[in-house]
Parts: C-alpha cells; structure tokens; sequence
C-alpha cells in the first residue's frame, strides 16, 4: 500500500513540473522547456497506467467504482487526449488548458479514499455492464470536457477580437474557425459514447427489473445533458447558428453535465456504490 501511495505521490510531483516546463513554454515560447514538459506528461501517463493496472490486478475488478477510481480513470481519460492534441493541435495555450484540468481531476481524486472498497447492492462486481456503463460515460465527460475549454477559448478569443484587444496570447491560440471545429468534434466523439452509456444502464434495468431507476435523478439528469448536446449538434448542423452562440451553448451543456456529476452522485440511489 505504501508502494502504491508513492508511485501516486511521484506522478503528482511529476504532473506539476511538467506543468510548469509547458507554462514556461506558454510564457516565454520556449521550446526546451515545452520538450521536457512534454516528457513528463509521457511519463506521468506511463506511470498512471502501472498505477491503475496493479490497482485492477490487487483488486480482481476494474478498478472505475469508488470516487478515487473514477477520478483517477477521468484524469487518465484526459491526460491520453491531451497528449494526443499535444501533437496534432501544436496550440500551447489549449494543450496547457486542457493539462491544467487533468490535473486538477487528478489533485481532487487525492482527497477521495483510496482504500474504499465499493458497495454493490444491486450490482454484480463481474457485472460486464457494469464496467462498460462506466468506462463510456467517463470517457464520454472527457471529451465533454476537451470541447468545453474549446468553447471557453472561443467566447474568449472572439471577445478580444471583437473588442480589438490585441495581444500575443492570440498567436498561441488556433483560429476561430479550428476552434469550432475541434469543439464539435470532441461532441461528437463524446455523444454516441454517452448514449450507448445511458441504453447500457436501461437495459441493466430492464434485465434486473430496477425500471423504477429510470426515475432517478442520475438518470433524468443524464438523460438531460444528452439532450443538451443533441440540441448543440442540430444547432451546429443547421448552419444558422453563429459560432459564438454554439460556443455558448456548448458550456452551458457542460455545465448541466457537472452538475450531473457532482450533484447526482450524492442524491441518487442508481450510483449506489460509490463510497468517497
């Protein structure tokens, strides 16, 4: 156990001095210190994954049930994405964004107990349903995510130059138009995953006979937010919708979906498992 809280401990080290070697490059435009920040992240993904593999071989379930897992396997979710980005948007300011929430995911998941060992009342442990629901919805607020600080980008890089405030920072972020359009992908990627998430968890209720579930305020929520991105995309495929309103959208959505996250978990029985 102890082994395991310094293996945590060294990735928590390490995240920060790769942020901060990938701030100096956001800064001072300096490409070394972007490199090395760079390698870390590589590092602290390598290091997530031992982690998260010896918890799942400890542990004989995969280990996504307990708040701590949930945000750890969150935090992994969008570390891998921004690595990813790393090298195909080359935008320092966003990629450290999006670092930046990874992080903080990461640091939250510090004050859950890793020790919890999750109840399943209603749920069986080898419950492949179980594990798939999660693992898609997860990923699925990942991308939900990497498209919200897309969004808040975009409000904010379209109010400078609306407002002609010039500056340098505007050199490190895409354009407009990529921004949107790297928005609207991440949703689109992040939509069907919560779907088949959400038809997952109806069908555990119709086989179980739980349809009383459907009630719940984790269900109605999600079901909402599913909702809310569904409307940002006919929005965005119709085309007469400006891009600072979808922009808009699109945060507000994602705020519906925290709420959902946050909120739900602790007023809803469907999540009952989860111990902090």
């Amino acid at each position: 156990m102890e082994s395991k809280t310094f293996v945590y401990d060294i990735i928590i080290y390490l995240y920060t001095l790769s942020l901060l070697f990938s701030f100096s490059d956001t800064i001072y435009k300096n490409r070394k210190a972007k490199w090395i920040g760079t390698g870390l992240l590589i590092i602290v993904w390598i290091l997530q994954s031992n982690f998260f593999i010896l918890r799942m071989i400890d542990n004989s379930y995969f280990p996504i049930l307990t708040m701590f897992e949930t945000l750890f396997f969150f935090s992994w979710v969008v570390v891998t994405i921004s690595l990813m980005l790393n090298f195909i948007l080359k935008h320092d300011l966003f990629v450290f964004t999006v670092n930046v929430a990874a992080f903080t995911i990461m640091a939250l998941s510090f004050f859950s107990d890793s020790s919890a060992i999750p109840t399943l009342r209603n749920w069986e442990i080898h419950d492949e349903l179980l594990f798939i629901h999660i693992t898609l919805a997860i990923s699925s607020y990942a991308f939900f995510l990497v498209s919200f600080i897309l969004s808040c980008l975009y409000l904010m890089l379209f109010r400078m130059l609306k407002e002609k405030k010039w500056s340098n920072y505007l050199k490190k972020l895409p354009s407009l138009e990529k921004i949107d359009k790297f928005a609207f992908l991440s949703v689109m990627i992040g939509l069907p995953l919560l779907l088949l998430s959400i038809i997952l968890s109806i069908i555990w209720m119709v086989l179980t006979d739980h349809l009383l579930y459907l009630l719940d305020l984790k269900v109605m929520n999600s079901l909402l937010v599913l909702v809310a991105y569904i409307f940002y995309l006919f929005k965005k495929l119709k085309k007469h919708t400006t891009g600072n309103k979808l922009a808009f959208w699109n945060v507000i959505a994602f705020v519906l979906l925290l709420i959902n996250f946050i909120v739900s978990n602790y007023l809803s029985d469907f999540h009952i498992w989860i111990w902090m």
